[in-house]
Order: structure tokens, then C-alpha cells, then sequence
């Protein structure tokens, strides 16, 4: 195949993990692959026995497409790892399941429908909730920002489900998969313009409530991160703190980001348990009382809700990760 042709076109492939015999195996694979597939971005280690992903990749000039179907995953992006040529700009449309993406204490939700737009050239958190499938595409930041730059206007814009344009993007970005392999260099070229054309007529959020959860949602998020280790902590505290209901902000949360106040609650105790319980430092304190630092009044429960999170026990985790450290 001529060199030419070999840059507009390239053949899809298949990365399956689940393929992979092991948790350990897989976590290895996923980690070196997602940081050559998608520069500056870094990925949780995988602990779910079930952990998996599925993907599938094509290519057309500098626009690199994937489809993905993942398990609940955890990535960061660190643009300062790379250099800023590297940089590239994500949309990320979301097939199913929901995604959310934490910029400047933001906290970003992707449903059903929705396209999420990110500068490469900007830290954030990306993490995938349950599992979710995605149609991603990238192109270097430099592109973006001669072609599209009305995009970039803000380094992170959610184009809502009645995007009229969008049906339309949906729709050529999941035929590439099937079809770019077929088309001639000229075929090839009029895609990619189509696709540009139609991303330059999307109507992108212009002010930042378009994009942030609702402020009373944003408020309590910020009172659970600061909170969340007291084991007196409530959804009612939450919710008194603002002068409002519990069943009117849990209508506001689920309706948000789609989890209860008290989900968030468990949510980051875990969190921050599991990350206390990877902490050479902690190495021989008692699991059980890292469990009550973090705001739990039972270990039992504890471990039950732990295990029901990551997949193995408190005990398993530390291990595991422990052991890779020395």
C-alpha cells in the first residue's frame, strides 16, 4: 500500500482483555496501551476480577477513532508529561452508561447521547462509571484550534442529546469502523471534511452553567470531600447545611450526576480508604481502623461495601497493591 494511502487509512483492530487470563495481566496491558493510544492520560490500575475493555481503532489522516466498551475506570491526564505537541482534543460521545470528568473542581457528566469535548492541553480527571461504551475521536490540539476553534472557547463542553448536528456525527463516527477500510483516498478526505464541517456547526455551550452540575449539587459535592471522614456525616446534614430538603437535593443529585447524596457519601469514603490502604505509610495500621479514619462505624460493613466497589476485599487490595511497590 502506497505511503499516502497508509496515513488516511488504516486498518481497524481489536484490543480485548478479557482475552487475558488475569486481572494482573490485563491491568498491565490497559496501563502501557491507554497512555500510546491517548498521550499525557494515565490509567487506574485494575482490581474487578470482571475489569475489561474492548476496543477498536481506525484512523483517517490525523484523526485517530475508537470505539470503546469499558468497565469502571479511572483516567487522568497529565499534559505536562508531554510535550505540548502531543496535545490533542477529545470528543467523546457517549453510546451508553455515563461518564464524568472533573476539570477546575468541576464535575462534568456525560449521559446517554451527549458528547463530551476536551483540551488535551488542560489536567483532568476522566472516569467511566459502571459500564459505559464510547465512540472517542482525537486530533492534535494544533488542528483543533485552526480548524474548530470555536470549540476551545472553554477547555471542557458537553453538547447536549437535541444537538440537531449530532444525530449526524453519531452516525458517520460509528460506520467508520465498517467502512473507512473501503474507501479511496478521495472518499477518505471528503469524511474527514464532513466531519469537520458538521462539528463547526454544533452550537457549543456558551457559559459554564451549560457544563457544571447544578450549584446546590456542586455544593454538596464539596461538603463530602471535605467531610467524608466523619463517621456523623449524613445525607440529612447535606441537605440541612443548605436549608433544603433531603428528598429535593437527592431529585437534584440523581437527576445530576445520577446517584443519591448517600451514594456520593459511600462513594468517596471508599475512595479515600482505598488509596489510605495503598499508602506504604499505613502499612501497619489495622484495616479496621483506617475503615472508622474514613468514616465507617463498622468494619464488617466496611469490607462488605468495599468488596461490593473494587471487587476484592480490603485486605486483597492492600496486598496486591502493596506489592507492587516493593
Amino acid at each position: 500500500m502506497p505511503e499516502a494511502t497508509e496515513k488516511i487509512r488504516k486498518a481497524e483492530y481489536v484490543l480485548d482483555l478479557e482475552a487475558l487470563s488475569s486481572i494482573q495481566e490485563r491491568s498491565t496491558v490497559w496501563a502501557q496501551w491507554i497512555p500510546i493510544t491517548f498521550p499525557g492520560l494515565t490509567v487506574s490500575r485494575m482490581t474487578d476480577r470482571k475489569a475489561n475493555a474492548l476496543v477498536k481503532l481506525t484512523k483517517v489522516g490525523a484523526v485517530r477513532l475508537h470505539s470503546i466498551i469499558q468497565t469502571s475506570q479511572i483516567m487522568i491526564n497529565k499534559p505536562d508529561s508531554i510535550s505540548s505537541s502531543e496535545h490533542t482534543v477529545g470528543f467523546i460521545i457517549q453510546k451508553s452508561g455515563h461518564s464524568e470528568i472533573e476539570l477546575n473542581d468541576q464535575h462534568i457528566q456525560l449521559r446517554k447521547g451527549t458528547m463530551g469535548i476536551i483540551d488535551g492541553g488542560y489536567a483532568f480527571t476522566l472516569e467511566s462509571i459502571g459500564t459505559s461504551h464510547t465512540h472517542v475521536f482525537t486530533m492534535p490540539r494544533r488542528i483543533a484550534l485552526e480548524s474548530l476553534p470555536g470549540l476551545l472557547e472553554s477547555p471542557v463542553s458537553v453538547i447536549q442529546a437535541d444537538e440537531p448536528l449530532l444525530d449526524y456525527i453519531t452516525l458517520i463516527v460509528a460506520h467508520s469502523f465498517e467502512k473507512l477500510n473501503i474507501l479511496s483516498n478521495q472518499q477518505a478526505i471528503a469524511w474527514s471534511t464532513a466531519l469537520i464541517s458538521l462539528l463547526e456547526g454544533i452550537n457549543i455551550p456558551k457559559t459554564s452553567n451549560s457544563t457544571q452540575v447544578h450549584w446546590r449539587v456542586k455544593r454538596g459535592l464539596s461538603e463530602i470531600d471535605t467531610r467524608a471522614h466523619d463517621d456523623n456525616l449524613s445525607a440529612e446534614d447535606i441537605a440541612i447545611e443548605q436549608n433544603i430538603s433531603r428528598r429535593r437535593l437527592d431529585q437534584l443529585f440523581i437527576k445530576e450526576i445520577g446517584s443519591t447524596i448517600s451514594f456520593q457519601i459511600s462513594e468517596k469514603r471508599l475512595t479515600a480508604a482505598a488509596a489510605a490502604l495503598c499508602d506504604i505509610k499505613n502499612s501497619k495500621k489495622h484495616i479496621t481502623t483506617i475503615a472508622y479514619d474514613y468514616g465507617y462505624k463498622d468494619g464488617a460493613h466496611f469490607s462488605r461495601a468495599f468488596k461490593l466497589k473494587f471487587g476484592i476485599s480490603p485486605k486483597e487490595w492492600r496486598k496486591s497493591i502493596l506489592s507492587d511497590q516493593q
